[in-house]
């Protein structure tokens, strides 16, 4: 994955997405906020990445898939209860394997993905998030500071993001009423995909 096509990708959202409305209510703020924060986490591991600050990126993978997790159940799946709560800044338990297994039973999520993307990513992403053995070990050789193991592993850092980039935005597409709309991105999202290898 080239970094180009990651940015071209996002520029493109984010030129379609820019000034849409949405009916304002609590679940939908909440949602759509949570989602944002997932693309801007994607648009920041794109300029990461095109800064060499690998690190960084590798650790807000996580943040990424965390808040876009958080925006899907909150839209499909949280109570109003939930909401009330999250609204007056009350401690919600929002455990990562019960959020995914609640939005697993919505529509367009029963096949597992969530569970297997976190089952397969979930140990290096927190340990790249808090500083443990990959992010040491990939930044040193002998006796020696190097980045080049975590450039080896910025394509497939990219690619999950998109990835992720493009959940975000389908829900989004939900919040605002605009199929049509999430069915153009998807269709141009792909396109970006598979011309860069």
């Amino acid at each position: 994955m080239k970094i180009s096509a990651a940015e071209n990708w996002s520029k493109c959202y984010q030129v379609e997405l820019d000034g849409v409305d949405f009916k304002s209510n609590a679940r939908n703020r909440i949602a759509m906020g949570l989602l944002h924060l997932s693309l801007e986490h994607h648009q920041s591991i794109i300029n990461l990445a095109k800064c060499n600050l690998l690190g960084s990126l590798f650790a807000l993978l996580r943040c990424q898939f965390e808040a876009l997790l958080r925006g899907i159940w909150f839209l499909r799946c949280a109570s109003d209860s939930n909401i009330e709560k999250f609204v007056a800044n009350k401690n919600l338990d929002l455990v990562v394997s019960s959020l995914i297994e609640d939005v697993e039973k919505t529509e367009g999520y029963q096949h597992g993905a969530l569970k297997r993307y976190k089952a397969g990513k979930w140990k290096a992403m927190n340990d790249y998030t808090h500083g443990g053995f990959f992010q040491v070990a990939s930044r040193t050789a002998g006796d020696e500071i190097s980045g080049r193991n975590l450039s080896e592993h910025l394509s497939w850092a990219l690619t999950e993001s998109n990835k992720l980039s493009l959940l975000a935005i389908l829900d989004l597409c939900q919040i605002i009423e605009r199929p049509e709309l999430s069915k153009n991105l998807s269709a141009t999202y792909f396109e970006y995909i598979e011309e860069s290898p």
